[in-house]
């Protein structure tokens, strides 16, 4: 009975120690990468955030069309 439950507990325990190195490995990179980014938007020197407007980002909407109301005959959504 014990060759058979001692190597099992142990290739458990081996599972569960991998299982938290993998987690820490994942929370240390989420946390880096969260710290660069929280860095590349906040000015040290002004002691403010930074905000971008949209113009940065390549939203272009001058060939969207402007919509100026909705009309009840008019359905929504085409089928």
């Amino acid at each position: 009975m014990a060759a058979i439950v001692v190597p099992v507990l142990f290739l458990l325990l081996v599972g569960v120690c991998g299982g938290l190195v993998v987690l820490y490995l994942r929370h240390r990179r989420l946390q880096h990468s969260f710290t660069a980014f929280a860095n590349s938007h906040y000015n040290s020197r002004l002691g403010s955030a930074i905000f971008s407007s949209g113009d940065e980002l390549g939203d272009d909407d001058e060939d969207a069309p402007i919509i100026s109301s909705f009309s009840d005959d008019v359905p929504m959504v085409i089928a």
